[in-house]
């Protein structure tokens, strides 16, 4: 699969819900948007599962749980996935991968609604994070949030932060928000996104694993 600008556009919807989407179209159209989003959530499975089947055979993550591009009321604004580290399957931190219509993202962060069944704590994620952070590779390479970051809001360089541009993170972490860091891509055309994903999601995964073994 290659992803191109248009394949960002195709992800655009006017109305999620179904009963909205009534309002707007026909069955059959419905119908038609319904098939083609289908479609295009397939060729984004076959993505995360090719990664997985390429990743080293040292790696320690399993199989990615890919969420699927409908809950049965609504479609998905956006295809998401997870990798977490085997027999951590209940951790809130993990390694995500995220596509929308502005942006491909590809980070190791915390999920808060695993926050209760998770051994590893937002307060200790946090501080194991910031410790490994100077093992993240080139600055500028990477960006920084934390989950309380809305979808579609500006993402704070990890260059600005380590340069002390962190007041809203600050805040963010101060009440209770887990820290998250990794790549993204705003709209552009990938050839080959396995080949461009695929260093980056063992890049994080050594964070990953140093995290737990801290």
């Amino acid at each position: 699969m290659q992803l191109t600008k248009s394949d960002f556009d195709a992800l655009y919807l006017p109305e999620k819900q179904f009963r909205k989407l009534k309002e707007i179209y026909t069955a059959e159209q419905i119908d038609k948007l319904k098939k083609e989003r289908q479609q295009l959530w397939q060729e984004w499975r076959e993505l995360v599962l090719t990664i997985y089947r390429e990743l080293p055979a040292e790696s320690k993550l399993r199989k990615p749980y890919i969420e699927s591009w409908t809950n049965g009321w609504q479609m998905k604004g956006h295809f998401f996935a997870t990798f977490r580290l085997i027999n951590h399957e209940q951790e809130a931190t993990c390694i995500s991968l995220l596509w929308n219509t502005a942006y491909l993202k590809v980070g190791l962060e915390w999920q808060d609604y695993k926050a209760k069944k998770s051994s590893l704590d937002v307060t200790l994620h946090n501080e194991r994070f910031l410790r490994l952070l100077s093992e993240a590779g080139p600055l500028e390479d990477y960006k920084i949030w934390t989950s309380a970051k809305e979808e579609f809001a500006s993402f704070l360089t990890l260059a600005d932060f380590e340069a002390g541009t962190k007041d809203a993170i600050s805040d963010e972490l101060a009440a209770g928000n887990g820290l998250g860091i990794g790549s993204v891509f705003d709209k552009c055309d990938l050839p080959n996104p396995v080949e461009t994903l695929l260093p980056l999601i063992c890049e994080l995964e050594s964070l990953y694993v140093k995290m737990n073994l801290a």
